[in-house]
């Protein structure tokens, strides 16, 4: 019983390893903790926020530790006409342990601009996650009703080739009885042949479909499975009230920095002050006659000021002003492209919602159609080619009706994620 069990359980651990995707929402979740993409600009924004602490702590004294130890050949000796030996200075040994404290007081906004520099960083990578998590959001997306329709392509697919299966038989029964020529026969298993072709290419296509997502969302070992099945629902197009695409943002972050880098380079123009103190313990110290082991302090301000570099600095202004005009002229340029680009999703989606209902219209024709060439055919009045023609009219239909509904599918994913809109919220 035990060894059964056991096998029972050896054959049951892969089915339930195996990680099932449901839907949409499993994939964004599965692939914001493994996309490789997703993991190293995480890891750049862990960066970044060290960055900022550095630069904050560059405003706040520093404290460093200095020991030396020096010998000489020779000392200085202070010869006097009423000494027999002259007085030696120092020793030839030097020691000397040394506390140095380090304050800046003012650096014309150097120090605070420097901080914001950082902050302004950190943003701009922020909104560069945005942008790769719009991407991977909306290649999953698309690759997952990519799958979808296929799925609903093979159900059509599936149901004409059980059609056709019974047709054939028909028809061979009524060629048997010598009521039609054997070329209609041939009419039917060739198409019978042109739709086990066409499932397989749907087959091929949905496997490498599964391939690119669990690419995408860093499943590695590609042993998951993913659920085609849903209907997909074809919401209308979200309300866009402001553009909010991440790549505008993410340019006026780099403006706002440009504009603070400004401020960097005109702290050179003020004077650099700094409070400096320093307490040693050496040997000789600085009574070089006494030689002995001693402690002592010193304290002071130090500041610089550059009087004249040749008119650089304000070269330096110039040059950044010319970027940031550059970056201003680069996000007009780019919300012009995105106003004319989600126009144009619009259109695309309106055309094919529109398409959609034309070809359910068709579709709803073409089945009144077939009912009637059936009952034709059962009462022989019509030749099987006459109603293979009809039933292939039905499945083109059916079949132009899912590409219509993939293209609307699509183009409302690309108007969402052009907008600047959430990915996963609005679908």
């Amino acid at each position: 019983m035990k060894n059964k069990l056991f096998v029972f359980m050896f054959f049951l651990m892969p089915l339930l390893s195996t990680t099932v995707f449901t839907n949409l929402s499993s994939l964004f979740s599965f692939a914001e903790e493994h996309n490789l993409s997703l993991k190293e600009v995480n890891l750049e924004l862990e960066k970044q926020r060290y960055d900022i602490l550095i630069a904050k702590r560059r405003k706040l004294f520093t404290l460093e530790l200095q020991s030396s130890y020096m010998r000489v050949s020779k000392l200085m000796e202070l010869e006097l006409p009423f000494l027999r030996e002259g007085i030696l200075f120092g020793t030839k040994n030097t020691y000397d342990f040394s506390l140095l404290f380090n304050q800046p007081v003012f650096t014309g906004g150097k120090l605070s601009a420097n901080v914001q520099i950082k902050k302004l960083e950190k943003s701009e990578k922020e909104q560069e996650k945005r942008i790769i998590q719009n991407k991977v959001y909306t290649e999953i997306a698309r690759l997952y009703y990519t799958g979808v329709i296929a799925e609903l392509q093979k159900e059509i697919l599936l149901r004409q080739k059980a059609f056709l299966k019974e047709f054939l038989q028909d028809t061979e029964k009524l060629y048997k009885g010598g009521q039609i020529d054997y070329i209609e026969v041939l009419q039917v298993r060739k198409k019978l042949n042109e739709m086990e072709m066409a499932l397989r290419e749907l087959e091929d296509k949905i496997n490498r479909t599964r391939i690119r997502i669990f690419n995408l969302i860093g499943m590695d070992n590609f042993d998951g499975e993913i659920k085609f099945r849903a209907e997909p629902r074809l919401k209308p197009l979200p309300i866009v009230e402001k553009i909010i695409n991440p790549e505008i943002s993410l340019l006026a972050e780099k403006e706002k920095k440009l504009q603070q880098i400004i401020k960097f380079q005109k702290s050179s123009m003020y004077p650099q002050v700094f409070i400096m103190g320093r307490y040693s313990y050496g040997k000789p110290g600085i009574d070089l006659i006494k030689k002995e082991w001693m402690g002592y302090w010193n304290v002071g301000i130090s500041a610089s000021f550059t009087l004249w570099n040749w008119k650089t600095t304000n070269m330096e202004f110039k040059k950044v002003a010319v970027d940031l005009e550059k970056l201003r002229n680069r996000r007009q340029k780019l919300l012009s492209n995105i106003k004319a680009q989600l126009e144009n999703l619009k259109s695309e989606y309106e055309k094919n919602v529109a398409l959609i209902s034309l070809w359910d219209e068709r579709i709803s024709l073409i089945k009144k159609v077939l009912q009637i060439k059936q009952e034709q055919f059962r009462q022989n009045q019509i030749i099987p080619t006459e109603l293979l023609k009809v039933n292939t009219e039905l499945e083109e239909a059916e079949l132009k009706k899912m590409e219509s509904l993939s293209k609307a599918l699509l183009s409302r994913i690309e108007y969402i994620t052009t907008s600047g809109l959430s990915i996963k919220e609005e679908l």
